[in-house]
């Protein structure tokens, strides 16, 4: 994997994250989980040097999605759970 790589495979991450996380199990979205810690963490400081100020801003953007999903998925569980 190189820069370019990680950053389109992360992006593509996100985007397949985005379609399908509300219909993902619990064992599924912990797999989830640990990709996106790795794209955040190993990948990511393996990369770090060679980003610019915009991919870096990119990254940002990405993680702020997830955080977004994240919650979106916990409140659509917890909705489930009241009906």
């Amino acid at each position: 994997m190189n820069k370019d790589s990680y950053l389109k495979d992360f992006e593509k991450f996100i985007t397949q994250t985005e379609k399908n996380c509300t219909t993902l199990s619990d064992p599924e979205w912990e797999k989830i989980q640990a990709r996106f810690n790795d794209y955040t963490e190993k990948y990511y400081e393996q990369f770090k040097e060679e980003l610019s100020v915009n991919e870096k801003i990119s990254i940002s953007i990405l993680k702020s999605k997830f955080s977004i999903l994240k919650r979106e998925r916990k409140k659509i569980q917890e909705e489930m759970k009241i009906k």
